[in-house]
């Protein structure tokens, strides 16, 4: 789910209802898929790779653990997001020119798959009412910038 770093407060505030533990939760979260993301998309010196890990290690391991929405919930959330990783890494997989178009559709489709974490967030601090309104948003942000599967498929 690709939100710009500009609109991600307000974005996290909304999702997170008031709740300030759900909020950092989702703010650490961010924070590590961005990072993941540079380290594999971006064409970095060794410097920068190394010190995008360690501040991704940092939240993992330090910030994480440490966080109270994490800790209480995290026997929901850990299935969750062992499937975001495990589409985020199978989506570049199906992306490539071997596989056939309907498994390119469903890598695109996939690779944003930090919108179930979000939705699981929302409907733990909101309710379903509040997940709903959540999944609108998700979708209004996750097309907004007009990408298709095609412009995807190029790269």
């Amino acid at each position: 789910m690709a939100i710009d770093k500009d609109k991600l407060h307000n974005f996290l505030a909304f999702v997170s209802n008031g709740n300030p533990d759900a909020y950092r939760y989702l703010e650490i979260m961010a924070r590590v898929v961005y990072h993941a993301d540079d380290i594999v998309d971006e064409q970095l010196d060794p410097a920068e790779v190394q010190d995008l890990m360690a501040q991704l290690l940092w939240a993992v391991f330090v910030e994480l653990p440490r966080n109270r929405f994490h800790v209480e919930h995290s026997l929901v959330l850990a299935p969750l997001l062992s499937d975001v990783i495990v589409q985020w890494q199978k989506s570049d997989e199906w992306r490539v020119p071997e596989s056939n178009y309907a498994r390119k559709v469903f890598g695109f489709v996939r690779r944003e798959n930090m919108d179930g974490l979000v939705g699981a967030v929302a409907g733990i601090v909101g309710g379903r009412k509040h997940a709903l309104a959540v999944a609108e948003k998700v979708m209004d942000i996750c097309h907004a910038d007009g990408e298709t599967v095609d412009d995807w498929i190029k790269g």
